[in-house]
């Protein structure tokens, strides 16, 4: 179980800190976005305004072209299918979590991992993902999941 848990951060690391080029090699079915502070409107991607931010998706095979045209981009997230029995072990797989949460049926799980950069803080904790299941999908997001999950 722990080796499937490691693979799956790895994938992850993968899609959210190299570039996205190796998002397009794998054969991965599942959603991207980009939060940015400049408007960007592409054929293969959606752009939502929430505040100043802007959420851009796509899909991964796009992901890779996408960030090599945004700028200012301030966090990432990966959304995909994924059958989980334990969140906060996936998630302590990932770095220190410090808050772990059911919102609406969703359990969310926020810590601080050396594998990403950046962060914010809460409750005089610095935290630089968060991790979201609704028990099909799975998102992972640095420094913050922007918009829905």
């Amino acid at each position: 179980m722990k080796r499937i848990l490691v693979s799956i951060f790895m994938l992850l690391l993968l899609f959210l800190h190299i570039p996205s080029v190796s998002a397009k090699s794998l054969d991965f079915d599942g959603d991207y976005s980009f939060y940015t502070k400049s408007f960007y409107k592409d054929e293969n991607c959606t752009t939502i305004q929430n505040g100043n931010i802007y959420i851009i998706s796509c899909k991964a095979s796009y992901a890779d072209i996408l960030k090599s045209k945004l700028v200012d981009i301030i966090g990432e997230s990966v959304t995909m299918p994924y059958d989980c029995t334990d969140v906060v072990q996936f998630a302590k797989n990932v770095g220190d979590v410090y808050f772990c949460q059911m919102l609406e049926g969703i359990c969310v799980a926020e810590g601080f991992s050396q594998n990403f950069t950046g962060g914010v803080l809460k409750q005089n904790k610095k935290i630089n993902f968060q991790i979201a299941y609704d028990g099909e999908r799975m998102t992972i997001g640095t420094p913050m999941i922007l918009g829905g999950f």
